[in-house]
This record gives structure tokens, C-alpha cells and sequence, in this order.
């Protein structure tokens, strides 16, 4: 913070701007502190996201649809999902 606040000082930056980033900061921290902890009580045996998944190893698994329900776009449009593939196939 002592960096950041003298940086600040020579840059001449507002004294409103260099408070959002300091907040923001914290708030980044915190959250990232939170999301450890649920996963740590979760007791997932693995640690995985999906930008690690292989999905040349399950070629039954569409990518796209995949990625395309990650970024939850159906949840701002007010979407369902629906799977229309044959019964069994996920």
C-alpha cells in the first residue's frame, strides 16, 4: 500500500481514484479468501476448472455448449436449458 500511495502521490492522482483501488483491492482479496475457504469445506477431492478440462478425452461433450453455459448467458436472458440430444447421451 506505502508503494501504491507514493505512486499515486507523484502521478498526482485523485485521492478518490487511489480510495476505489484500494477498496477494490480489498474486496478482490476477500472474496478470493472466501472462495478458498468454501472450497476448502466443500472437500472436493480434486481441484479442477474447466479450463482444464480435456475434452478431446470425452468427445461426446460439445466445447462450445459447454463454454457457452460457463459464461450463464441464460441466466441474463431468462433462459432454461435444454438438452435435446437422444436419451442416455449425457
Amino acid at each position: 500500500m506505502d508503494n501504491y500511495l507514493e505512486v499515486a502521490a507523484q502521478d498526482k492522482i485523485p485521492m478518490i481514484e487511489v480510495l476505489d483501488h484500494l477498496v477494490s483491492e480489498e474486496r478482490n482479496k476477500q472474496e478470493a479468501s472466501l472462495l478458498a475457504t468454501r472450497m476448502k469445506f466443500a472437500g472436493f477431492p480434486v481441484k479442477k476448472r474447466l479450463d482444464e478440462f480435456d475434452f478431446k478425452f470425452q468427445p461426446s461433450i460439445d466445447e462450445r455448449v459447454i463454454r457457452d453455459l460457463a459464461t450463464l448467458r441464460f441466466t441474463h436472458n431468462a433462459e432454461n436449458i435444454v438438452f435435446l440430444g437422444p436419451p442416455g447421451s449425457w
